[in-house]
């Protein structure tokens, strides 16, 4: 086998998947995650095909079917409650998709991975330098509670760590310097807010 040993950074939505599969064909897979605890928050996502296949494959499809959304459609108002524009939904979506929050669907991918004995999650670290040698990766991850670095050897390592990627950066350079990021000065905040009935 040309890699035994893998390092994932980045415990969501890609990493998650990525270590079950590995772990199913037998890779030894560390996971590494900046944050406490699994990410819990995040934005409604449509899960469609072939990514359902995907998830029933993994056995987390009822699961996922548990956390579904129910939300009937979209009213942008304003502070008077004036309706400015509604987005309904007809039912069931006509491509088949499954619509929950990224943090449910996170938590369910997280705990599926989670349960093989050669998958290994380590919170609260990242990595904080890659040096490749002919045939291994060296990488010091710190913890990031107690500030100790542990340097470790893996014969892969894959970046899943979002759009400011600190692997990507480790490996290419910034997003500044490679000229791929220009920010628009644009904004967006996602939050939840209870339900009304």
């Amino acid at each position: 086998m040309p890699f035994e040993r893998i390092l994932i950074c980045g415990a969501g939505v890609a990493g998650s998947v990525l270590a079950y599969w590995l772990a199913k064909h037998d890779f030894d897979v560390v996971v590494v995650e900046r944050s406490k605890t699994e990410q819990t928050a995040g934005q409604g996502l449509e899960i469609e095909e072939p990514a359902l296949m995907i998830m029933k494959s993994m056995g987390v499809l009822d699961k996922l079917n548990q956390k579904k959304t129910g939300e009937m459609g979209f009213n942008l108002v304003d502070e008077q409650a004036r309706s400015h524009g509604i987005l309904e939904v007809g039912g069931i979506s006509p491509t088949g998709a499954l619509e929950l929050l990224r943090g449910d669907l996170t938590q369910i991918l997280l705990q599926s991975a989670d349960g093989s004995t050669n998958v290994t999650y380590q919170f609260e670290t990242t990595i904080q330098s890659l040096r490749q040698t002919q045939d291994k990766i060296i990488v010091d991850l710190e913890n990031r509670n107690d500030k100790t670095i542990a340097t470790e050897e893996f014969d892969l390592v894959v970046g899943a760590d979002g759009v400011r990627s600190r692997t990507r950066q480790l490996v290419m350079g910034s997003p500044e310097e490679l000229n791929c990021f220009k920010p628009v000065g644009a904004f967006v905040a996602y939050f939840s807010i209870p339900r009304e009935d």
